[in-house]
C-alpha cells in the first residue's frame, strides 16, 4: 500500500498573526514527525499550482479572482477575523489547492492506494454503466447524484433502475434551454429571467419530472461567465438542500 504526501516549500510562507493556528511552526512540526521512521514509505511529491478554474469549482468564481488579487497586490489581508494572510500566502494558497487536485488525481490513478476510496476507469459507456449497476447493488445505493455528466445514459440503463433513482442539476428553467450550452441559450434568446432545475433523470434529455426549481433575473450586462457563477451559487446550495431532503423522505 502507498501513501503519498503532497507538500511545498512554498507553504511555509503562510504566516499570518502571532497566535493564529495556520502558523509554519505547525506545518514544520507535522513535517518533522513524518520524517520518523514508522514514515519511511510516504512519497513525497511537491503539488502544483492550482488554476483559478480548479478552484472556482468549489467557490464562486468572482470571489477567487478576487482574493487572490488581494493577496497577490498587498499580501496582508485580513478578510475576516479567523482569516488572514501574509506576503507569502498567495503561492501557498495555490500550492495547497493545487495539493488537493493532485491527491484526488494520485487516488484515481490508483497511485495512493492506502486512502482506501475505490476508483474506476473503463474503456467505453456502456462499460461505465455496467459497472456503475454493479455498485449500485454492492453498496445497495440509494439515490444516483449526477453532476457534470454531459452525455444521456443509456435506456438500457434508466430502465435497470428504478423510478426517480436518478438526480440531475441542469442550469435553467426546465423545459426551456434543455441540453448544451444552457446559459448561452438564455443570454442569445435575451430571456429576462432563467433559474436551476433539480429533475429526476430519463431517457431523454433533460426531461425528467422536475423536483425543484430556484429564478434568478438575467441582469443587462451579464455574460456567460458572471451567470454561470450565479447559477452555481444557487446550485451548490439547492443541489445539496433537495438530495438531503429526498434521502430523508425515503427513510
Amino acid at each position: 500500500m502507498t501513501t503519498v504526501l503532497y507538500s511545498h516549500d512554498a507553504c511555509l510562507g503562510h504566516n499570518p498573526h502571532v497566535g493564529h493556528p495556520e502558523c509554519p511552526e505547525r506545518l514544520s512540526a507535522i513535517l518533522s514527525a513524518l520524517d520518523a521512521p514508522n514514515f519511511k514509505n510516504l512519497i513525497y511529491c511537491q503539488p502544483p499550482l492550482a488554476t483559478v478554474e480548479q478552484i472556482a469549482r468549489v467557490h464562486d468564481y468572482s470571489y477567487v479572482t478576487w482574493a487572490l488579487a488581494e493577496m497577490k497586490e498587498r499580501g496582508d489581508v485580513v478578510f475576516d477575523n479567523d482569516t488572514c494572510t501574509s506576503v507569502g500566502s498567495y503561492e501557498a494558497a495555490l500550492r495547497a489547492a493545487g495539493s488537493v487536485c493532485a491527491a484526488i488525481d494520485s487516488i484515481m490513478a490508483e497511485k495512493a492506494k492506502n486512502a482506501n476510496i475505490p476508483s474506476y476507469s473503463w474503456k467505453n459507456v456502456l462499460e461505465l454503466e455496467k459497472e456503475v449497476l454493479k455498485l449500485i447493488i454492492d453498496y445497495d445505493i440509494k439515490l444516483l447524484v449526477l453532476a457534470g455528466y454531459m452525455r444521456l445514459l443509456s435506456q438500457n440503463f434508466v430502465n435497470s433502475l428504478p423510478s426517480k433513482f436518478i438526480v440531475n442539476v441542469h442550469p435553467s428553467l426546465l423545459p426551456k434551454y434543455k441540453g448544451m450550452n444552457a446559459i448561452k441559450q438564455a443570454i442569445d434568446d435575451c430571456a429576462e429571467y432563467t433559474g436551476v432545475t433539480i429533475h429526476y433523470v430519463d431517457e431523454g434529455m433533460d426531461s425528467g419530472s422536475i423536483i425543484k426549481q430556484e429564478i434568478i433575473k438575467i441582469n443587462e450586462n451579464d455574460t456567460v461567465e458572471t451567470l454561470k457563477d450565479r447559477l452555481q451559487t444557487i446550485e451548490h446550495r439547492l443541489y445539496s438542500d433537495t438530495i438531503k431532503s429526498i434521502l430523508i423522505k425515503d427513510k
